[in-house]
């Protein structure tokens, strides 16, 4: 577990070196933990290998700060020596910071509500959890400004008015408007009142002392270890209001944080794919690269069903059209799925040597030995200035798995803001990319 973290700037300014020339000066990379002193405080502690590698400059701005060893003699500080296990030591510990499960927990809440009420219930990315700042100094005045900071994601940042459609979601009669954000998350989620309301109730307390102006002089207080500790009990409390949204929705968090990664989109059903796949199982998976008498390449996946039958899934669009065009901009093509038949799969050229690679990857072949129950296209609605405008197809399979593929095309870096450089279809190969979104 990490109980410290990184700092990195920029280059400095330019300076001139003994030659005349002119360089650039190192900026700061360095690794930084925290240590109890003897009186209480901490000190910063950094990684001595990192400092040197930064400029004189800013190697002379720690100099006056070096503390004796003297002062930490006799003092037991678990939190840096858990620290100084994985940075200095190789010796990695099975458990996870509070903040990177914090992170988690919020990214996991907000992509069920997402998928089923378009909203987040928390109004703010998990990745901005990671300007949280830890007190620095033992201090009460320390912690209770900490847990400013806190509150602000989470109680000022709870969505009211997601909560209100969760409820109406699933038919629940919950008045929540003359409620505080938090106190709305516990009347509506009961299970939220053994750990998560309690810890956002010290949250506000705490925060309430220090901007309110009611609170004495600062006292010593453990007031990292304290606000580390709080940390934690965050996450037990976001675990509870996970688990609760996924057995009132029945919706877990793999298949949500999996469903909610994709482009906006709308599906429809798909016919000419439904009668060739729906009702079949899977008994073998290839995937082959084909290049018709046009010379232009594309993905297809093949699918042995147990009807003997084989189908292949491939992608084509309006290449020719495309490049006709000038100036060529990526979303001037289109790409949609078609379906290929064993008669037809024979009259094309099959280039076995550039689908070996894709296989390696296990993703085409996770569908095998799966029964399809559904499928259905979906158009991308999303605006991409590197994507072109393309569909997703989704197969759904008995155990409530889908298998999802993305068309795209591989044209190296021969894209600039959008416009495409690309002159012939001998440059451009259609490729498939697949994605497995779990039952739960």
């Amino acid at each position: 577990m990490s109980y410290g973290g990184r700092i990195r700037t920029l280059q400095g300014p330019s300076v001139a070196p003994g030659d005349g020339g002119w360089e650039r000066e190192h900026g700061i990379d360095i690794r930084f933990s925290f240590r109890e002193r003897k009186s209480g405080e901490l000190a910063l502690v950094v990684y001595s290998p990192d400092l040197k590698k930064t400029s004189e400059s800013e190697r002379r701005k720690f100099h006056g700060f070096e503390v004796d060893e003297a002062e930490f003699e006799g003092i037991v500080d678990p939190q840096f020596e858990a620290w100084v296990g994985p940075q200095l030591e190789g010796r990695w510990s099975s458990k996870t910071s509070p903040t990177k499960r914090l992170e988690e927990k919020v990214k996991a809440i907000n992509s069920i509500t997402r998928i089923l009420v378009k909203k987040r219930l928390f109004n703010f990315s998990e990745d901005d959890l990671r300007r949280l700042v830890y007190p620095f100094v033992n201090t009460s005045h320390a912690y209770e400004d900490a847990h400013r900071e806190l509150y602000r994601y989470f109680i000022d940042g709870i969505n009211k008015a997601c909560i209100k459609d969760l409820n109406e979601a699933r038919s629940c009669d919950i008045k929540v408007d003359e409620l505080r954000p938090h106190k709305a998350l516990a009347k509506s989620f009961p299970i939220t009142k053994c750990r998560l309301v309690p810890t956002l109730n010290k949250i506000s307390t705490e925060r309430a002392k220090s901007v309110h102006n009611q609170r004495g002089s600062a006292k010593h207080f453990p007031a990292y270890c304290k606000f580390f500790s709080d940390l934690e009990e965050l996450a037990n409390g976001l675990e509870d209001l996970l688990m609760a949204l996924e057995a009132d929705f029945s919706l877990g968090r793999k298949r949500a944080l999996a469903l909610v990664s994709f482009p906006i989109h709308e599906c429809k059903p798909a016919p000419w794919f439904s009668e060739a796949l729906i009702g079949k199982k899977v008994t073998g998976v290839e995937i082959r690269v084909l290049g018709g008498s046009d010379n232009l390449l594309r993905d297809v996946l093949v699918l042995s069903l147990n009807d003997g039958s084989t189908v292949g899934i491939s992608v084509n669009g309006d290449v020719h059209s495309f490049l006709a065009k000038s100036p060529r901009y990526s979303r001037d093509l289109l790409l949609v799925f078609e379906l290929l038949t064993a008669e037809s799969l024979k009259s094309v050229e099959i280039r076995p040597e550039l689908s070996e690679s894709l296989m390696l990857t296990g993703t085409f072949s996770q569908i095998e030995n799966r029964q399809i129950v559904d499928c259905s296209v979906c158009e991308v609605k999303e605006e991409s200035e590197l994507l072109p405008l393309r569909q997703l197809l989704k197969l759904e399979v008995e155990d409530g798995s889908t298998y999802v593929l993305e068309p795209t095309w591989n044209l190296g870096d021969r894209i600039e803001g959008g416009l495409v450089k690309v002159d012939d279809d001998k440059s451009m190969h259609l490729e498939l990319i697949p994605y497995w979104i779990p039952a739960w």
